[in-house]
């Protein structure tokens, strides 16, 4: 039976070779996903909810690798081009407008006036991380830290897309080989340890763990509530962002790119998420008085010789990469919400200036409440977000059987 929506027929095909490759269109999404929450994230999901966390992080994201493929396929069927740049413009904007009746256009709407005000000032959470990291290993003012943000921030995101993606492919496969590259070392170092890890991982997900050490002792209820909302925030999925880098691709089949949206959860939560939580867990540091990225660096010490001043510069460099792919790629999600109701070079520029103001200020202030901002709105982004792709699942369905259709014959 010929299925009523054949991509072969479709004239979003006739924006082909305007955007980039596949891969540098997932490593741009993992810029964002991959950053302080892998670290800081991971920590405190393991000091507040117990070892059952982790377990609860990988249910997420077996999950979280269905919706973001949801995401993805409508978002590159329903993308358009960009009058400016002569590329891609896509995510859920473009596909309420393009996608769904009047009744329900207003989505998409919803959807890019709270991600604009959340990327603008979402940013100075990244940086005032970065901040405090430095200053700890380093001992530097904030506020030269943030001049130097803002400068070499300003000169990727004023390159457009091109260069946040260019700079994102460089970056992310070199940081996330770095990071576990070392973090496989530190638990090969422990390797007697891990078999009792992974079983106290299993068990505490479903029986919680009592208090042990610094560790306060935490409910089933705790970890899996912890684990799943630290993995959330960690690959994203639901909140409809990955679908606006994943839409400058060029591929000849929504689908295609698609499974490239499930290697990035994984890679995300699976990988580098497993890589902090085992080190932090093999090395026995989680039941100490630290956490956050502090927990991180006494965990990656243990396989330091103890040196926890290396261990605490490396964790440094490694949040700012982290963190600093996530505010240019943030930046630019911004923009496209922005697009939504005005799209010129004027208001780009200028979206970027608050971008980068926003930056600054995480730098030299405390950004606590921003916090509960955050995650206010990130909560209505997810409504917005799976709202429209529960209106849109026959397209999913049908774009995935015409894509096995073809690979068929």
């Amino acid at each position: 039976m010929r299925l009523s929506i054949h991509w072969e027929t479709s004239p979003i095909r006739e924006l082909k070779k305007t955007g980039i490759s596949p891969f540098r269109a997932c490593c741009a999404a993992l810029a964002s996903t991959i950053g302080t929450g892998n670290i800081v994230g991971v920590a405190v999901a393991i000091t507040t909810g117990g070892p059952g966390a982790l377990f609860w992080m990988w249910m997420v994201a077996l999950f979280g690798m269905i919706v973001k493929y949801g995401e993805i396929v409508v978002a590159i069927k329903y993308r358009e081009k960009d009058p400016l740049t002569g590329g891609y413009m896509g995510g859920m904007p473009q596909v309420a407008k393009n996608g769904l009746t009047k009744r329900w256009a207003w989505l998409g709407t919803a959807w890019a006036f709270m991600n604009l005000i959340s990327m603008a000032y979402g940013v100075s959470v990244h940086s005032n991380g970065i901040t405090t990291s430095v200053i700890t290993a380093f001992d530097i003012s904030p506020v030269l830290i943030g001049v130097v943000l803002v400068i070499i921030t300003g000169i990727v995101v004023y390159g457009g897309f091109k260069r946040i993606s260019a700079f994102a492919q460089m970056a992310v496969p070199f940081m996330a080989l770095l990071y576990c590259g070392v973090g496989i070392y530190v638990i090969v170092m422990n390797a007697s340890a891990v078999p009792g890890v992974l079983a106290m991982v299993l068990k505490c997900a479903f029986t919680g763990h009592a208090a042990v050490g610094g560790f306060l002792g935490a409910s089933v209820a705790k970890a899996l509530s912890t684990g799943m909302a630290r993995g959330v925030f960690s690959n994203e999925a639901g909140t409809g962002f990955g679908s606006i880098s994943h839409s400058n691709a060029d591929v000849d089949h929504p689908v295609k790119q698609g499974l490239w949206g499930i290697v990035e959860v994984f890679v995300d939560t699976i990988v580098v998420c497993t890589m902090t939580g085992l080190v932090i867990l093999v090395s026995g540091a989680w039941t100490g008085d630290v956490t956050s990225s502090a927990l991180t660096a006494v965990a990656f010490s243990t396989g330091m010789g103890g040196n926890l001043k290396a261990a605490t510069v490396f964790i440094t460099v490694v949040l700012f990469l982290f963190a600093f792919t996530t505010i240019v790629v943030n930046i630019y999600y911004g923009e496209v919400s922005l697009a939504r109701f005005i799209n010129t070079k004027s208001t780009k520029n200028l979206y970027r200036l608050i971008g980068l103001f926003f930056v600054f200020i995480g730098c030299i202030g405390a950004v606590t409440d921003l916090y509960a901002v955050n995650d206010f709105i990130a909560a209505f982004l997810n409504i917005f977000c799976l709202t429209i792709l529960f209106l849109k699942r026959k397209d999913i369905w049908e774009l995935t059987q015409d894509y096995i259709e073809n690979m068929e014959k």
